[in-house]
């Protein structure tokens, strides 16, 4: 007589159907959970299935749910009511208890899964489309007088591939090549071959993962750059990668490395050699959404020391580094990176302008990308470079925007 009490007071205070479907509820739980003491499962399930039929957030019932297919070893359906529950009431000790069954979870899948034989080469491609606001490069690049703020459609290609002479779980060890080539349509009437940019490089690279938080990557490589038929700079480099996990959700990157560039250049000036030798570090530091990786912020600092032949180019550069990516509607994917230069100090006056030259800088971009098929990406993107100096020649802007088409095989 007790235990109908509080039936009864729900009915006369929500009506009729509230009452009789908290009496069904507290019916049919009493029920599950004598079959699930039985390890009648399918019978539990059962019952619980009629409770969330009526109370889809039911706290208690949505946690049957989970340990019932748990059971059953439906980890894919105890994972999905684990994750509500999280979800829906976060903070709970029953949510915390949740969390907890879903990372075991994932962890018994990933060991019952059998070993899928790795494949010793990938291959990536990519043909884009882009709107060029200025199609002269960069100043700091290649220097051309009287074509700034030149808009103009571009195509551009790029081939990867990669073959891994060693693909163990810990261990991989490749060989790499790496494709990128522009043409502008030459829409304004101007000589767009000077500015059709190519690069070609191959490379070598080692990657180890040295326990279950700690990944070491060792990669090197050779460039070659040409600007329409002619060539324009070969360079080198070489680096090292230290990726760490910490506190379940962190990801503290440390990058160092050195480059080398040779440019093809004729000079009267010696002070305008710009070959050069660059030691650069980076510090990142990435966080990602409990259970789902495809959600991350970055955030990081990036230092660069120039030392040319010339004196004009002796600088050094301070970075702040940015990135967010997350999944919205219809499974497209955004994302948003940027790399700030706050301060590009030159060690000695222009030879040329006779004017100490300052810095500021900012490169941004937005990609909004969606898998059409397993093996076919769209993306939508756009672009702007803004560079502020103490040398009006080399104040610049830059905006692209464009549509991509990749492919990986």
């Amino acid at each position: 007589m007790n235990r109908l009490v509080p039936v009864l007071l729900t009915a006369f205070l929500l009506g009729p159907a509230a009452g009789f479907s908290a009496e069904k509820v507290s019916l049919w739980e009493a029920k599950g959970m004598f079959h699930f003491a039985r390890g009648e499962y399918p019978q539990a399930l059962k019952f619980f299935k009629k409770i969330h039929g009526i109370d889809s957030k039911n706290e208690q019932n949505l946690y049957h749910l989970g340990t019932t297919h748990l059971k059953l070893k439906n980890y894919r359906k105890a994972s999905r009511f684990f994750k509500k529950l999280f979800e829906e009431h976060s903070g709970s000790e029953l949510s915390l208890l949740a969390e907890k069954w879903m990372a075991e979870i994932e962890q018994a899948v990933a060991q019952t899964k059998e070993p899928r034989k790795k494949k010793r080469w990938n291959l990536k491609g990519s043909a884009s489309s882009y709107y060029d606001s200025n199609v002269t490069l960069d100043p700091d690049n290649q220097n051309l007088d009287g074509f700034s703020d030149r808009d103009d459609f571009m195509a551009v290609g790029t081939l990867d591939l990669n073959y891994f002479l060693v693909n163990q779980e810990k261990t991989q060890f490749y060989a790499g090549y790496s494709g990128y080539q522009s043409a502008h349509w030459n829409a304004l009437n101007i000589d767009a071959n000077r500015f059709n940019y190519g690069s070609h490089r191959v490379g070598l690279g080692l990657t180890r993962k040295l326990n279950d938080h700690i990944r070491w990557t060792v990669p090197g490589d050779y460039n070659f750059v040409t600007l329409g038929k002619a060539k324009y700079l070969q360079s080198g480099a070489m680096e090292s990668i230290l990726d760490m996990m910490h506190m379940d959700h962190w990801m503290l990157s440390v990058t160092a490395g050195v480059r080398r560039d040779w440019f093809y250049q004729s000079l009267n000036n010696t002070a305008q050699n710009r070959d050069a030798t660059q030691p650069y570090a980076r510090l990142e530091e990435y966080f990602f959404a409990p259970h789902n990786r495809e959600v991350y912020f970055k955030a990081g600092y990036g230092f660069e020391k120039n030392l040319a032949g010339g004196n004009d180019w002796d600088f050094s550069a301070h970075h702040a580094l940015y990135a967010i990516h997350f999944p919205i509607w219809w499974r497209i994917k955004f994302l948003m990176a940027g790399d700030v230069v706050v301060r590009r100090n030159f060690d000695r006056t222009d030879s040329v302008f006779n004017v100490l030259r300052r810095d500021k800088s900012l490169y941004h971009t937005v990609v909004f990308s969606k898998d059409l098929l397993r093996f076919l990406r769209i993306a939508a993107s756009y672009s702007f470079f803004i560079r502020d100096s103490t040398l009006a020649r080399y104040t610049y802007r830059r905006h692209v925007a464009g549509l991509t088409f990749s492919t990986q095989l």
